[in-house]
């Protein structure tokens, strides 16, 4: 059995693939994120680029992932800084925005690609509650500025599709991957 590696710098994955007891490495991520103004296009290039800059340093399976929030035509990653968040929560505030996660799963630099969508509906945030939510500094390392599994929960109206997803980890799709890839997820599982 080849050993797994998971390829983030994120502990919402960490912790939602510890919870279902799967075994994994970390590895660190090594790319520069790139945006184009295509959602798919975005997530595709990322997680196939964290993939092809990391493989090559390990012997195993390699996972990779990357979100991004997609609204009016426009994709949206990780804030810059404080303002940019603002600007960001601003944005979706009283509507609807898209998640999009893309997952790359490979061996030696064969892999494959899929990714997922989830409709997420904000409630009307007003600059006391923004301004709030900021000083939390929970913004700081997730696309669109928020994170639903924490503090921003207070934020959300309702969602189409999977929560994990909105995480950055749609777990069900993930598994889904690592069997069409030929894995036996039971050896995984601890």
């Amino acid at each position: 059995m080849k050993p797994l590696y998971i390829c983030t710098k994120s502990k919402a994955r960490i912790s939602i693939l510890r919870k279902i007891g799967l075994k994994f490495n970390v590895v660190p991520i090594e790319f520069k994120e790139v945006y184009t103004d295509d959602p798919i296009d975005t997530v595709k290039i990322n997680s196939i680029g964290k993939y092809l800059s990391n493989a090559y340093k390990i012997d195993g399976i390699l996972a990779t992932f990357d979100t991004i929030i997609y609204k009016d035509g426009k994709v949206i990653g990780k804030p810059k800084n404080r303002d940019d968040a603002y600007k960001i929560l601003k944005q979706l505030s009283d509507d609807f925005h898209d998640v999009y996660t893309g997952l790359t799963v490979g061996y030696k630099g064969e892999y494959i690609f899929d990714y997922e969508i989830t409709r997420v509906y904000f409630d009307k945030l007003d600059d006391y509650l923004i301004n709030w939510y900021l000083d939390s500094g929970e913004y700081k390392y997730s696309a669109g500025g928020y994170t639903i599994q924490g503090f921003a929960s207070i934020f959300i109206k309702r969602i189409e599709g999977c929560y994990y997803n909105i995480v950055g980890l749609p777990i069900n799709k993930f598994i889904e991957m690592l069997k069409r890839f030929g894995l036996n997820i039971l050896n995984y599982l601890e």
